[in-house]
């Protein structure tokens, strides 16, 4: 696939990673086109998990839970320690209903998903415009 990484990704993702920050990916969507994007970006060297969900089953895609507890255990950490980055209200902020994840809508200029309903009206606890806006929930 003909993929790239918007400008703020790999030096945010860079600037994490320097911080300890452990880094990963839950993606849907069909198995064999979600790894060919993962190996056209390169992506496998530049987080520490990723789960894509249609691996498992297509009953493990977003909202279920089960790609986070995945996560959650794979680092070892309480889902308070989280923060799941996404774009589509149909599907990537439901999990913030119930656990502490700290769930954040990244929101780019003409974003595919902008008109999308939020699934149960479970918005985003947080909505940023640039992967740099986190940097600061991991400063000091």
């Amino acid at each position: 696939p003909d993929v790239s990484f918007f400008a703020d990704v790999l030096p945010t993702l860079a600037i994490l990673r320097k911080r300890g920050v452990k880094l990963g990916i839950i993606s849907d969507g069909y198995a064999v086109t979600q790894q060919n994007k993962i190996a056209a970006l390169k992506a496998s060297a530049l987080f520490d998990k990723i789960i894509l969900t249609d691996t498992l089953g297509r009953d493990y895609w977003k909202p279920d839970e089960r790609a986070f507890f995945m996560m959650k255990e794979a680092f070892g950490l309480d889902f308070s320690q989280m923060v799941h980055v996404g774009d589509n209200p149909e599907k990537d902020f439901y999990i913030g209903k119930n656990y502490p994840i700290l769930t954040v809508r990244l929101d780019r200029q003409n974003g595919v998903y902008q008109d999308r309903a939020y699934l149960g009206g479970v918005k985003e606890k947080m909505r940023i415009g640039s992967l740099f806006e986190l940097l600061p929930l991991t400063e000091g």
